[in-house]
């Protein structure tokens, strides 16, 4: 590989991204399968443990539960992805969970 090209780098806004094989682990099975060839940065409450040295994880110190965690995780996630440079900003869930940028949902 060219080691003048630059790996793409995609920011995954998840409120939680769990280990590998949980319900709802999906995410984390695309992070193993591919963080050899993209950068990862991801934003959540929670991350899985074996995820940690793979991937960027800027922690959104948002509250617990799905009503008061989205509600928070807007505010602080909309203000922690603006130092986050990405090529795609992936948000994992039907609701708006930042207000700045999304390009895959």
């Amino acid at each position: 590989m060219n080691s003048s090209l630059r790996r793409p780098r995609v920011a995954i806004v998840s409120l939680d991204v769990l280990e590998p094989g949980r319900p709802r682990g999906l995410l984390s099975r695309l992070i193993e399968l591919e963080h050899d060839r993209i950068d990862f940065v991801v934003l959540s409450r929670a991350l899985a443990r074996s995820l940690r040295p793979l991937v960027d994880w800027q922690r959104v110190p948002a509250l617990p539960g799905l009503r008061p965690g989205v509600a928070s995780f807007l505010l602080l996630g909309t203000l922690r992805l603006l130092g986050v440079r990405a090529d795609l900003v992936h948000v994992n869930c039907g609701l708006p969970l930042v207000l700045n940028r999304t390009d895959l949902v």
